[in-house]
């Protein structure tokens, strides 16, 4: 969430997202259905060859920073949080030539 211009249209999103469903915890449960939906269509995309995947992906990292600031994450919290998951990452892809990979 590098930067105040894309915090503030996060931030927007939300504010309209939270005006249309009613609440943050209504907003929440339709931005979860919409990741299991552009996941499903990134999915088909890649199948198809289709370039239209990454528009569709940057979708989902849109609603992956509308759950985050909903939750107050802020941007020395993201950066740390982006770290500890590179790191997680980079651990598992490392693991999976040793054997199973197990765990989140």
């Amino acid at each position: 969430m590098r930067g105040q211009p894309a915090r503030s249209a996060v931030d927007e999103i939300n504010a309209l997202a939270r005006s249309l469903h009613g609440s943050d915890a209504a907003a929440t449960r339709y931005t979860l259905r919409s990741l299991a939906e552009h996941v499903e269509e990134v999915r088909a995309l890649l199948d198809a060859r289709d370039e239209h995947w990454k528009a569709e992906t940057m979708d989902i990292i849109i609603h992956g920073l509308t759950l985050l600031r909903r939750g107050d994450v802020d941007e020395q919290a993201y950066e740390r949080l982006m770290n500890e998951r590179l790191a997680r990452f980079t651990e598992k892809i490392t693991a999976a030539g040793k054997g199973p990979v197990t765990g989140e």
